[in-house]
């Protein structure tokens, strides 16, 4: 399996990064998460064709984890994708998903290639399968674990501090939100967030390989802090370089 940042920041976009946005591949198998930035540009400069998308999973509702959904979906059809692509997400986010694209009438475009849209059940998209679980975020929100045929990975988008469900444990790497310093414990908590000492726990609970930590202050400063907090107590703590390809390796369970 292998995994690439094409963004990591919060609601703040900066110079250097947009809002957090995963790609996920393993085989031929293609999954974005979150619609973020501008995801065929980004996937453009992996050379990546936005064409080849098996699937995008949307963790909740709110702006920056959505608002380039029509951009995506309105780009897909000019480049005349012919396969349904499939969306995947909660109740009420695949609902504040199909207002989005109506807005735009995108689904009633001539030749449009068609939505599946699938609320957040355990699935298989070719080699990867997901189970998925809530989060405590505010609105509902959902973050995942995915098994490859050789490693694991668990996403833990906006969320207050939560114990994650076993299919997590021993994970190769988790992805985890991490929207301020340990001095904004309680703010952060009352907002529906964590801090990376938060993620760092939350990796250690679950005996997790590599934490990487996301959803992070356009502050350069800061995000310095939320890593150095992380690491004292869960040493692989890192902050992801984007649009790097990284190596999930063999699981270690």
């Amino acid at each position: 399996m292998n995994l690439v940042f094409l963004g990591r920041n919060g609601s703040i976009q900066s110079a250097t990064s947009s809002n957090t946005s995963l790609f996920l591949r393993d085989g031929s198998a293609n999954i974005l998460v979150d619609a973020s930035g501008s995801p065929v540009q980004a996937l453009a400069k992996l050379g990546i064709k936005a064409e080849e998308l098996d699937a995008l999973i949307l963790t909740h509702g709110h702006t920056d984890h959505l608002y380039a959904l029509p951009s995506l979906v309105h780009n897909l059809w000019l480049l005349k994708r012919t396969d349904p692509l499939r969306i995947i997400g909660n109740e009420d986010t695949l609902r504040e998903a199909k207002a989005l694209c109506a807005i735009f009438g995108l689904e009633k475009k001539q030749s449009f290639f068609g939505i599946v849209w699938e609320e957040a059940h355990p699935l298989h998209i070719k080699s990867l399968s997901f189970s998925f679980f809530p989060t405590d975020h505010g609105v509902p929100t959902t973050g995942f674990v995915c098994k490859g045929p050789n490693a694991k990975l668990t996403y833990v988008p906006d969320s207050r501090p939560i114990t994650l469900p076993p299919e997590a444990n021993r994970s190769n790497v988790l992805v985890h939100e991490a929207t301020g310093s340990l001095s904004m414990r309680e703010a952060l908590a009352r907002s529906g967030h964590s801090c990376g000492y938060d993620a760092a726990i939350c990796a250690d609970a679950i005996q997790a390989k590599t934490l990487y930590l996301v959803h992070l202050p356009a502050d350069r400063r800061t995000n310095k802090t939320i890593r150095q907090e992380a690491v004292s107590r869960f040493p692989a703590s890192f902050i992801p370089r984007l649009s790097k390809w990284i190596h999930i390796g063999e699981s270690h369970a």
